[in-house]
């Protein structure tokens, strides 16, 4: 399934997250949910879960024991794939 979502960068195609998943596997589905929503963030797209549920996430990816440094790169690697997509 891909996406075609408005972004502020006018992307013509951006990751679905089971194309994040295999693009930066293996992944913990942890991991999996926070990098996708600050890959959405980052691309200026509209968050895919409400507020409340992004806090969850970010709550279990960090009891997890995984850091936002850790997340920043993966995110980044994840956005580098997309503009080399379009």
């Amino acid at each position: 399934m891909t996406h075609f979502r408005s972004n502020k960068h006018n992307l013509v195609y951006t990751l679905s997250q089971p194309e994040m998943r295999d693009l930066l596997s293996p992944i913990s589905e942890e991991e999996l949910k926070y990098i996708y929503d600050g890959y959405t963030h980052q691309l200026g797209m509209k968050p895919i879960r409400k507020q409340k549920t992004r806090k969850k996430v970010q709550l279990e990816f960090h009891d997890a024991g995984y850091s936002k440094e850790h997340a920043q790169i993966m995110v980044n690697k994840a956005i580098k794939y997309t503009f080399a997509l379009n």
